[in-house]
């Protein structure tokens, strides 16, 4: 009987309630203290030498398109980000005032974000410059009129553009169809040196007629036996063989010379040149159009023979990396090529108007997979930019090989639903030409670091207000433990 009366009485409910009460208080504020404490704040979401803010989605990939002068095709770059949907159907500023785009070809990152374009058409041949994308993600021009250098300003040297190269030294290497040479521009878009060649050309042609700033000569000056070019395309600017940590050695320049049909090297700030890297006869190297530094590799599109090969820098060997057709997918003329963040390697595939990504083996020698990452393009796409660093960006590679977005899928008004950006752990990524991987200036131009750290501003917020519910729930609890202990 006693048991029973101390199960039941009133001491019995009054001492459950005191426990009750006892025990809210400190579980309340020690799960506060603790969601609050781990709350990210503002200030450790983003450096503080971010710029603030694009609240878009956030472009992964900007693509050139082949256009045309009379206004067909697509003149503009497009925006996608990791999953291959459309965020941006016109990167770059449209305005009265800003340069008519045309027949846009290779594309290049400077040291501080800015985005040189080669404006391909004849009649008016500009490497254009654009600053950091605003809260729209469109990227405004660079003052006064956003062109770099024009044929005007550079000279002959620059007619009918299409790769672009940002040296160590800030300068920028052009290339140019109908002149056959590559160009080098000061960081304010003067030839240099303002006439005639580079030293190299200078002191071993010294006969040649070399238009200003020519770092890499014409065939039609130099013979092509002797580093003259016939048909340059892709450029690619890279640390000499052994030098990555910087130790004085000039860097190299590659030329994607597709009409002699070879990747060629010179010395990047004397000209020299030093030799053929991949040619025909020697590798089966047909027509290359883009170039693509990975891992100490060097990769190529051959789209004579519609195959991607590459040159390991340091061992001098080389390998058919994309032959025919991988997961039933083949390329067919293959042009710009990039390695994303989640490290597979992307194909632009011109007449099929698609771009492909490759998984590769562990040595990067071999494409073991293969699936569309964009399909039904509006226009022949010709080069690809990378925008997203080392690290950073959607990381999981297509399960289902060659299901990739169906025709028309991301294009415009026909966005992927729910394909907006991610960002999370990825693998190491590169790209062709030089970009700033890895700096605040990177992040700002995409836009990404400013989204990152709204996500952590609002988490913090949300972990704030339950901690504080958890506290209110604490008071509740005491207020109606002392009601009962009075009525009792």
């Amino acid at each position: 009987m006693r048991t029973a009366r101390a199960r039941g009485g009133r001491g019995t409910v009054r001492t459950r309630v005191r426990i009750a009460a006892r025990a809210a208080v400190p579980a309340a504020l020690l799960t506060a203290a603790f969601l609050t404490s781990s709350a990210p704040s503002a200030a450790s979401a983003a450096p503080a030498t971010v710029p603030a803010a694009p609240a878009t989605a956030t472009a992964a990939w900007y693509v050139s398109f082949h256009g045309g002068a009379d206004g067909s095709g697509v003149n503009q770059l497009y925006g996608y980000d990791t999953a291959g949907a459309l965020v941006q159907s016109a990167v770059l500023a449209t305005g009265a005032s800003d340069p008519a785009l045309a027949e846009l070809r290779g594309m290049a990152l400077t040291a501080s974000g800015d985005l040189l374009v080669a404006n391909a058409t004849q009649h008016d041949s500009t490497v254009l410059q654009y600053g950091l994308p605003g809260d729209d993600g469109v990227r405004p021009i660079v003052p006064p009129d956003g062109v770099l250098a024009s044929s005007t300003t550079a000279g002959a040297g620059l007619a009918h553009p299409y790769g672009l190269a940002v040296l160590p030294s800030g300068g920028v290497a052009v290339s140019s169809q109908d002149s056959q040479v590559v160009t080098l521009l000061t960081s304010a878009g003067l030839p240099d040196p303002p006439s005639g060649g580079a030293p190299w050309w200078a002191s071993h042609h010294p006969d040649a007629d070399l238009p200003p700033g020519t770092l890499v000569p014409s065939s039609a000056d130099v013979p092509a036996k002797d580093g003259g070019l016939v048909a340059p395309r892709g450029i690619l600017v890279a640390p000499a063989a052994g030098d990555d940590a910087g130790g004085g050695a000039d860097p190299v320049l590659y030329v994607a010379d597709n009409g002699a049909q070879a990747v060629r090297s010179y010395d990047a700030v004397t000209g020299e040149f030093l030799g053929d890297v991949l040619t025909a006869s020697h590798d089966g190297l047909g027509s290359p159009v883009g170039l693509a530094l990975h891992d100490g590799r060097l990769y190529v599109t051959s789209e004579g023979t519609d195959d991607v090969m590459s040159l390991d820098l340091s061992s001098g060997k080389t390998h058919t990396v994309v032959s025919g057709k991988v997961d039933h997918i083949g390329l067919d003329h293959p042009s710009g090529l990039s390695f994303g963040s989640d490290g597979r390697l992307y194909v632009a595939s011109r007449i099929a108007q698609q771009v492909i990504a490759y998984t590769l083996d562990a040595k990067g020698d071999s494409a073991t997979a293969a699936s569309v990452f964009l399909d039904g393009l509006p226009d022949q796409p010709e080069q690809l930019l990378g925008l997203l660093p080392a690290g950073v960006g959607s990381g999981d590679p297509d399960p289902d090989p060659g299901s990739g977005p169906g025709p028309g899928q991301g294009q415009p008004g026909q966005p992927a639903p729910g394909d907006g950006p991610t960002t999370g752990a990825a693998a190491v990524a590169g790209a062709p030409g030089a970009r700033p991987f890895g700096s605040a200036s990177a992040l700002a131009a995409t836009g990404l670091a400013a989204s990152t750290a709204q996500t952590g501003t609002t988490a913090a917020a949300v972990l704030l207000l339950l901690g504080a519910g958890l506290l209110l729930g604490a008071g509740l609890v005491l207020g109606a433990a002392s009601r009962v202990a009075r009525r009792a």
